[in-house]
């Protein structure tokens, strides 16, 4: 209870549940290659993906914060395809001599936007107009992270 009377729940259930994505998570096992802002390359690989984020599994700290620029190396449906965007750490924690990682994407393509939406819809992500410029491999979209 505060000053006022009034009830605050202050337990870890209610705090976990504001800090919740938003957004429906989809099991996935994807292999992320990131390169921070500080040019150091690190890889990881993903444990969950929704449209807002990921939660992904590396050998390296991040901190709350940190932005990098990662390509994600998808595949579905029999296909592969490469997806950038940069993200902005919200949490890490470590569990089994590794980091879990949960990132905020707050930079991507709206053709890979689509791409994933299609693909957390259950539908055939490829079918979706992709651009053929889609960059296969490098960094040369560095400037994402300015």
């Amino acid at each position: 209870m505060n000053n006022n009377g009034i009830f605050v729940d202050t337990s870890l259930e209610v705090k976990a549940r504001l800090n919740r994505r938003q957004h429906q998570r989809r099991k996935v096992n994807w292999t992320v290659e990131g390169l921070w802002q500080n040019k150091r390359r690190f890889t990881a690989f993903t444990i969950d993906i929704s449209r807002s984020g990921i939660l992904m599994h590396t050998a390296h700290e991040f901190k709350k914060g940190d932005k990098a620029y990662i390509k994600i190396n998808t595949f579905s449906h029999g296909e592969h395809r490469l997806i950038d965007a940069v993200i902005e750490v919200k949490h890490s924690s470590i569990s089994n001599n590794q980091f879990n990682c949960g990132v905020l994407f707050i930079k991507m393509s709206d053709k890979h936007r689509r791409f994933l939406h299609s693909y957390l819809n259950g539908k055939n992500p490829h079918n979706t107009a992709m651009d053929s410029a889609t960059s296969k491999s490098g960094f040369h979209q560095v400037d994402m992270l300015n």
